[in-house]
C-alpha cells in the first residue's frame, strides 16, 4: 500500500476517526467521577509529593533521576506533573486525560491499518472493536497506568514515522524513529520488542525483504532474501542498541525497588509454564471478555502438574496449530504470520519469564499485542473478493463493537473507587489475597473505621499469603485498635521479620513492645525508623517518649531537639523537651 490511500479517502477517514473518538469518549464518560482506588495511584499521584507540586525545574530533575515505584519512565512523571498542573489533584479529569491518550492512539491505529490494507472501513471496524474491548479498561480507566497508553501512543507513532522512512528513507525520517522510540521507552520499557516488530513489517506490509511475490507452491511464501534481511537488521543496529540500553535500566532499577521477584518465588519452570497458560488466557478474554479482574493471582501450575497438564497440552497444540496455520499461508495471507506474531511476540516482555510483580497475567498487557489481532481482522476484511462477504464481516465487526458499548461502560464502573474495584475482583477470581488486603487496607483507613470487616478481609489474606509482609502488619493494626495488643504482637513480630526495612512495622512492633513493659526492646525499634526515615516527625516523637519514660533525659532531650529541628512547631516535642529538662535538672539538685 501507498500513502495515497489515505490522501484519497481524507474526508472518510476523518468522519470515522470523529466517529471512533466520540464512540470512545461515550463508553468511557464515567471517569469523570471517579476517584484513585489506592492501587498504585498513591505512588503515582494521590500522595507522591513530587507529583503534587505540579511541573518544576526540581520536578523535571527528579523525573529523569527517581527510580521510584520501580520504573524509570520520565515521561510518565511529567505526564501525572501536568495533570497536577492544568486540573489540580482531581483524579476525574487525570482519568479523562487518559481517554483522550487513548482516543489518539486509536486513531494512529486506524491511520496504520487503512494505509497497510487500502481498505478504509475494515480498517474502522476492526480498530472500533480494539478501542471498544473490555481488556482496554483497566489501561485507560486506571490512572496509575498513564504510562500504558502514553506507551502505546509512541509505538504506533514510531511504527507510523518508519512507515513514512520505509517509503522514502532519510536522515531526518530516520531521526524521527529514533526519538520516538526513546520517548516511548521513557515512557514505558515494555517496547523493547519494537525494532523486531520493525522487522516484520519489513516483510509485510512495507515489502523491503524481496522485491517480487513468489507464486510457486515448492517456493511458497514472500520472497525472503537473506542479504536484504541483514541490511534491514543492520539498518536497525541503533534501535536495537537503544532497547539493550532500556532493557539494562529496567533491571536494575526493578531489582533495586523489589518488584521483580526471585527464583524462590516462582523457579524458572513454572514461569514457562504459566507463560503458556498465559497466552491462551489472553486469547480467551480477548474472544470472551467477562470475569475481568483488576489481579489475577499466581496458579501454582508446577505444584498441581497433573491437574494442568491436560490444559497446558492443549494450550501448547493449539498455538503451534495456529503458529503452522499463520506460517503455512504466508504466500496468500502473509497479513496472517504478521499478526499472530506481533501478538505472540509483543507480549513476551509481559508473560512474567523475567517475574514482576505476583500477578499471573493482567489485562492491561494485551494493549499492545492484541494491535496484532487488529490487524489480522483488518487485512482479512480487506482481501474478502466479495463485497458482500466484506460488508457482512464488517457489519459482524460493528456489531460486536455496539456489545461494547453496552458492556465495557460496567467495567469502567468497577474502577470507580477502590472499594468498587476489590469487590469486583473478589466476585470473579478466587483466592485472590492481593484484592483482599487492599480492600482490608482500604476499610481500616476508612473514616470511620469499618475494623470488623477489615478485620475479616485482612485475616483472609493472611491466610492466603502469610508471607504478605503488608497484610500481617495491617491484621495486626486491626487488633490494635481493639486494644487487643497480645493478638496483635504475633502479626507485627511477622511483618517485621518479612519486611526488616519498612518503617511502619518498626513502629507498629515498637509501640506494642512498649505497652508490654519491654522498654529497651521498644527503643530499639524505634530507632530503627529513625535510621530508615530520619524525616518523620512520628519517629522521634515515639522514641523521645519511650525513652522518657525509661529515664533516659538526656538521650529523651537530644532527641526531642532534633524533632524541633524538624517540626519547629510541634507541641509534643516542645512539652516533651521542656519535661526532659526538668527531670534533668531535679537529677543534679
Amino acid at each position: 500500500m501507498t500513502s495515497t490511500v489515505l490522501a484519497e479517502n481524507r474526508s472518510q477517514i476523518l468522519a470515522c476517526g470523529i466517529a471512533l473518538a466520540l464512540v470512545i469518549c461515550f463508553v468511557y464518560s464515567g471517569v469523570l467521577d471517579h476517584d484513585f482506588v489506592g492501587y498504585d495511584d498513591g505512588d503515582y499521584v494521590a500522595t507522591n509529593p513530587q507529583v503534587l507540586g505540579g511541573l518544576s525545574a526540581a520536578g523535571v530533575e527528579w523525573a529523569f533521576s527517581t527510580g521510584h515505584a520501580a520504573n524509570w519512565h520520565p515521561l510518565t512523571w511529567l505526564s501525572h506533573m501536568l495533570d497536577v498542573e492544568l486540573f489540580g489533584v482531581d483524579p476525574g479529569r487525570m482519568a479523562a486525560m487518559n481517554v483522550a491518550i487513548h482516543i489518539a492512539v486509536c486513531l494512529l491505529l486506524l491511520l496504520l491499518l487503512v494505509e497497510w490494507t487500502g481498505a478504509l472501513w475494515p480498517a474502522f471496524a476492526a480498530t472500533l472493536v480494539f478501542a471498544l474491548h473490555p481488556q482496554r479498561v483497566e489501561s485507560v480507566a486506571w490512572i496509575a497506568e498513564r504510562k500504558d497508553v502514553l506507551a502505546a501512543f509512541f509505538f504506533l507513532a514510531t511504527i507510523f514515522a518508519w512507515t513514512r522512512y520505509a517509503r522514502r528513507p532519510g536522515v531526518a525520517r530516520y531521526a524521527a524513529v529514533v526519538l520516538l522510540l526513546v520517548a516511548g521507552l521513557m515512557t514505558k520499557p515494555v517496547l523493547v520488542t519494537l525494532p523486531f516488530l520493525l522487522l516484520l513489517l519489513d516483510y509485510w506490509p512495507l515489502g523491503r525483504m524481496g522485491d517480487e511475490t513468489c507464486t510457486s507452491e515448492n517456493e511458497g511464501g514472500l520472497l525472503f532474501d537473506r542479504s536484504s534481511f541483514f541490511r534491514r537488521v543492520l539498518e536497525k543496529s541503533p534501535l536495537f542498541l537503544i532497547v539493550l540500553a532500556s532493557i539494562g535500566i529496567t533491571l536494575v532499577v526493578q531489582k533495586e525497588g523489589g518488584a521483580m521477584r526471585d527464583t524462590f518465588f516462582a523457579p524458572l519452570g513454572e514461569r514457562g509454564l504459566n507463560a503458556v497458560d498465559a497466552y491462551l488466557r489472553y486469547l480467551g478474554t480477548t474472544a470472551w471478555p467477562v470475569g475481568l479482574a483488576c489481579f489475577y493471582p499466581w496458579r501454582p501450575l508446577a505444584a498441581e502438574v497433573s491437574r494442568w497438564a491436560p490444559g497446558l497440552m492443549f494450550n501448547l497444540t493449539l498455538l503451534g496449530a495456529v503458529s503452522s496455520l499463520a506460517w503455512w499461508q504466508r504466500a496468500k495471507h502473509p497479513y496472517l504470520l504478521v499478526g499472530w506474531c506481533w501478538f505472540l511476540g509483543v507480549l513476551v516482555p509481559m508473560l512474567g519469564i523475567v517475574q514482576v510483580g505476583n500477578q499471573s497475567m493482567a489485562d492491561r498487557y494485551t494493549y499492545l499485542p492484541t494491535m496484532g489481532l487488529s490487524l489480522i481482522l483488518a487485512a482479512a476484511l480487506a482481501e474478502m473478493r466479495r463485497p458482500r462477504w466484506q460488508v457482512a464481516g464488517v457489519v459482524a465487526l460493528l456489531a460486536v463493537a455496539a456489545i461494547f458499548v453496552a458492556i465495557t461502560p460496567k467495567q469502567v464502573a468497577t474502577w470507580r473507587n477502590g472499594e468498587t474495584l476489590y469487590r469486583h475482583a473478589l466476585a470473579v477470581t478466587e483466592d485472590n489475597y492481593l484484592a483482599r488486603f487492599n480492600l482490608g487496607t482500604l476499610l481500616l483507613r476508612a473514616s470511620p473505621s469499618r475494623r470488623d470487616e477489615a478485620e475479616f478481609q485482612l485475616s483472609e489474606a493472611v491466610r492466603l499469603a502469610p508471607d504478605h509482609g503488608g497484610a500481617q502488619l495491617n491484621l495486626g493494626a486491626t487488633y490494635w485498635m481493639a486494644d487487643h495488643v497480645a493478638r496483635a504482637v504475633p502479626h507485627f513480630e511477622a511483618a517485621v521479620r518479612l519486611r526488616p526495612r519498612d518503617p511502619e512495622a518498626h513502629l507498629s512492633l515498637g509501640a506494642a513492645r512498649f505497652e508490654q513493659g519491654r522498654i529497651d526492646e521498644s527503643i530499639a525499634h524505634f530507632e530503627t525508623v529513625v535510621s530508615l526515615r530520619p524525616q518523620d516527625p512520628r519517629a522521634f516523637d515515639n522514641l523521645g517518649m519511650v525513652l522518657l519514660s525509661a529515664g533516659r533525659f538526656a538521650a529523651a532531650e537530644q532527641i526531642f531537639g532534633r524533632l524541633l529541628t524538624l517540626d519547629p512547631k510541634n507541641e509534643n516535642a516542645e512539652a516533651g523537651l521542656m519535661e526532659a529538662r526538668r527531670r534533668l535538672r531535679l537529677e543534679t539538685e
